[in-house]
C-alpha cells in the first residue's frame, strides 16, 4: 500500500552475528517466524537471538560428533565447528572452542538478557558485549539447511556497487574487504559481513531497509569493497 510503514527489520545492533540475522531477515520476509504456533514480533525475535545462535551451534557440535564429518548429515560439514571458532577469533572473538563459544553466549548474553528483561526497548542488544559468531559460507549453508531452506551459490567475486548489490535479489550476500588481512582459512578469505537483499532489491542491514540502486551508503563503502559470496534462496 502506498505510504504504508515499512515492516521492521531484525537488527544485530552491529554485534558479530550478521550471518544469523541476514538469514532470519530472509525468513521473516517470506512469512512470520513462528514459535509454538504463534507469530513472533520483532521484539520477541530480538529477545530470542541468543537462544537461536546457541541452539544452532549445539546442533553443529552434536552432528559433527555423531557423523564424524559425514556431510550427508545436515549441519555436519567436516570441520565446521573449528572453522566457526577460528573465523570468530579472527574477527575479534575470544572463545577457543565451540563449547566455549556456547558457554560465553549462555553466560554473558542469555543470563544478562534474563536479568535485564524485556521492559526496555533494545535492552537485548546491550548484553552481547564483544561476543562474535562469525559464519563462513559453509556455516551459512548449514544454517539454511537447518531451517530447511533450499539455496544455491551464485558465481563470485563481484564488484560492490549499488546496481550489483541490489541485483542480488532474494539472496544472502557476503561482503569483503581487501584492505584487511585475509583469513587464515581460504574459505573465509576476505569475507567480513553478511546482508540480505530482498526480492525488490532492498538491502536489509543493521536494522534498516536501504535502497542502494542509486548508490551505496557510507556505512558500506567505508567498510567493504567487494562481494565475495552470494547465496540465492530458492
Amino acid at each position: 500500500m502506498s505510504g504504508s510503514t515499512p515492516a521492521p527489520v531484525i537488527d544485530q545492533d552491529e554485534w558479530g552475528i550478521c550471518g544469523f540475522v541476514s538469514v532470519l531477515n530472509a525468513l521473516h520476509e517470506a512469512g512470520p517466524l513462528v514459535r509454538f504456533g504463534h507469530a513472533l514480533s520483532i521484539d520477541q525475535i530480538h529477545e530470542r537471538l541468543a537462544v537461536e545462535v546457541v541452539t544452532f551451534l549445539k546442533f553443529v557440535a552434536a552432528h559433527e560428533a555423531i557423523a564424524d564429518g559425514d556431510t550427508r548429515v545436515i549441519g555436519s560439514r567436516a570441520g565446521l565447528a573449528d572453522r566457526i571458532v577460528a573465523f570468530s577469533r579472527e574477527l575479534g572473538g575470544t572463545a577457543t572452542t565451540l563449547n566455549g563459544l556456547v558457554s560465553e553466549i549462555e553466560g554473558q548474553v542469555i543470563t544478562a538478557s534474563v536479568a535485564i528483561g524485556s521492559g526496555s526497548a533494545g535492552s537485548w542488544a546491550h548484553t552481547w558485549g564483544d561476543t562474535v559468531v562469525a559464519m563462513p559460507v559453509s556455516g551459512m549453508c548449514a544454517y539454511l539447511e537447518w531451517h530447511k531452506v533450499k539455496h544455491s551459490l551464485r558465481a563470485t567475486p563481484l564488484a560492490l556497487n549499488g546496481a550489483t548489490l541490489s541485483g542480488q535479489t532474494n539472496c544472502v550476500v557476503g561482503l569483503s574487504d581487501t584492505r584487511r588481512p585475509r583469513s587464515a582459512d581460504p574459505e573465509c578469505g576476505i569475507l567480513r559481513h553478511w546482508v540480505y537483499v530482498d526480492r525488490g532489491g532492498i538491502v536489509l542491514n543493521w536494522g534498516a531497509r536501504v535502497d542502494v540502486s542509486g548508490g551505496l551508503p557510507a556505512n558500506l563503502t567505508s567498510k567493504y569493497d567487494g562481494i565475495c559470496h552470494v547465496i540465492e534462496l530458492l
